[in-house]
């Protein structure tokens, strides 16, 4: 028993014997800053990552800690050591919509007005007129989603902020239809009626930001009435899970006066992935008129 007992120290021994970064503690930090190491970058990543989890579950902090991600933490310090990666991290605490606030507290006189018809439905803009009385225009990154534009400031975005961008709204002259509750290979149709004239499309945003084009501008006259797809020429749309327990997406019916270009975004009739993401999507709509459905899909429970 005590050689048994030597050989698991002698092991412990040889894992842990390399040397540190003066800058690396090995005690508990008492604010959000983390600390990773590892054979290679990414797992010094990885490590960090866990620990700033453990210190929020810790410290009661509310926040969503299933959405944090490496790209959401700061890489204070980093350094090699007989070729192992040590790393110190820092994570903001605060939401997004709280970071705003900040910006927009300093503020003596007002911004410029945001006019963009789908951000100022969103919940967060309906939170800051509340606060504000207006809507304080934000640039957005129309590239990646990494981060949102206020006053000369680059807020980053997490998977968090997700929600702040999907809206579920209804235009009273746009009545769309989309079965919320679905299973998977479960098949469905959409219905759209409207009122305005114009062209029509019918869009689908995915919980991961994706954007997928179903139908592009769709010429509208009297009271145009669409059931898509075509029941006549197929079975309809089916449900994916693409390897989720439970999917949320968001169907919308945009109605716009002119052609808008959405050649940039995942179309579902072509098999080619284009990287045109929510805040480009956003961007080509600011002037459209919507109406929008958020739907789940979900395994069937057993009883």
């Amino acid at each position: 028993m005590k050689k048994s007992i030597l050989s698991l120290l002698f092991f412990s021994i040889s894992v842990f014997a390399y040397m540190i970064p003066s800058w690396y503690p090995n005690n508990e930090t008492t604010t959000i800053t983390s600390y990773g190491d590892g054979e290679s970058l990414e797992d010094a990543k990885l490590q960090a990552l866990e620990d700033t989890k453990d210190q929020l579950v810790k410290k009661g902090i509310l926040w969503p800690i299933a959405t944090i991600l490496q790209n959401d933490l700061s890489i204070e310090q980093e350094e090699v050591l007989e070729n192992r990666y040590f790393i110190q991290t820092s994570f903001d605490t605060l939401t997004t919509e709280d970071k705003i606030n900040d910006i927009m507290k300093q503020q003596v006189f007002k911004t410029e007005d945001e006019n963009n018809s789908y951000l100022i439905k969103t919940q967060l803009f309906q939170n800051l007129y509340t606060k504000y009385g207006y809507y304080p225009h934000i640039s957005l990154d129309t590239n990646q989603n990494k981060y949102i534009g206020l006053l000369g400031n680059k807020i980053s975005l997490t998977k968090a902020d997700k929600d702040m961008f999907y809206v579920v709204f209804k235009d009273e002259n746009i009545s769309l239809e989309v079965k919320q509750s679905l299973f998977p290979n479960e098949t469905y149709f959409i219905n759209v009626e409207s009122i305005y004239n114009g062209y029509l499309n019918i869009i689908q945003l995915s919980d991961n930001y994706d954007v997928v084009v179903l139908l592009e501008n769709k010429e509208l006259s009297n009271s145009s009435s669409i059931i898509f797809p075509n029941f006549k020429e197929s079975d309809g749309l089916v449900a994916t899970l693409d390897g989720y327990e439970v999917q949320n997406f968001y169907t919308l019916a945009i109605v716009c006066e002119s052609q808008k270009d959405f050649s940039g975004f995942n179309n579902l009739f072509s098999t080619e992935i284009k990287t045109g993401k929510i805040g480009k999507f956003i961007e080509t709509i600011s002037d459209c008129k919507f109406s929008s459905v958020e739907s789940t899909i979900e395994q069937e429970k057993s009883e």
